[in-house]
């Protein structure tokens, strides 16, 4: 089975794991196809160029933050033309983040369980979206 971390799931795996919940921890440890999306680096790069309130940015991100997940092991899942598409199965989602939409599709598309926790994913009722504090 594949596991498709989202953009937090994936920031806690590689920089703060004691945020994910016991069974998500050991759900990534026991798998051996880990993965993420290209969209996630995209994301992530973007909140660490914004600045909050108090002028700093909204996260710290480290220099190759993509290739620092390749190098714990996890795969990256580049967004494909298929991904794209798919995600006409998730019009209705209410998120107003079009990378959520997209890293949706792409766990869909890939036959992966999605580990997030996103409560607006979450609340979607598929039985392959996974609460990553849990």
């Amino acid at each position: 089975m594949k596991l498709l971390l989202d953009t937090n799931a994936l920031y806690w795996a590689l920089m703060k794991p004691h945020r994910l919940g016991r069974a998500a921890r050991n759900r990534i440890d026991l798998c051996n196809f880990v993965c993420f999306s290209s969209a996630s680096v995209f994301e992530m790069t973007l909140k660490s160029q914004m600045l909050g309130k108090n002028g700093r940015p909204l996260i710290s991100l480290p220099s190759g933050f993509g290739h620092t997940a390749i190098a714990a092991g996890f795969v990256e899942v580049p967004l494909r033309v298929e991904h794209a598409t798919e995600t006409f199965s998730f019009l209705d989602f209410e998120s107003g983040d079009p990378i959520d939409r997209m890293i949706l599709a792409q766990a869909q598309h890939e036959d992966a369980l999605l580990i997030t926790s996103d409560a607006k994913m979450l609340a979607l009722g598929h039985d392959w979206i996974i609460d990553a504090q849990v």
